[in-house]
């Protein structure tokens, strides 16, 4: 999916809000903001969340954190200058 301008879940709520009149473009504009597991390559099942193509995470002013256990079982790659805190074992 490569949105750049996000809808808000706020402006769609009004509408399709009760006795609302939603049309075409609001009806694609709603289904455009989902999550459609066969065209975005995104499957969620039994807590298991499979990334079927490459993914890039992009993170405006933040840090990507993991918490918890994380195995990587192929190959990562580090385009710039990183620093890890605590200990990574290779």
């Amino acid at each position: 999916m490569t949105e750049t301008n996000p809808t808000q879940r706020a402006k769609l709520k009004i509408k399709f809000q009760d006795n609302a009149r939603p049309t075409g473009a609001d009806f694609a504009e709603y289904i455009d903001s989902a999550v459609i597991q066969a065209d975005d390559g995104i499957r969620s099942t039994d807590g298991t969340i499979s990334l079927d193509k490459p993914v890039t995470i992009t993170a405006s002013g933040a840090a990507l954190d993991v918490t918890g256990s994380t195995k990587l079982h192929d190959t990562l790659e580090v385009a710039k200058d990183s620093s890890v805190a605590g200990t990574l074992t290779v």
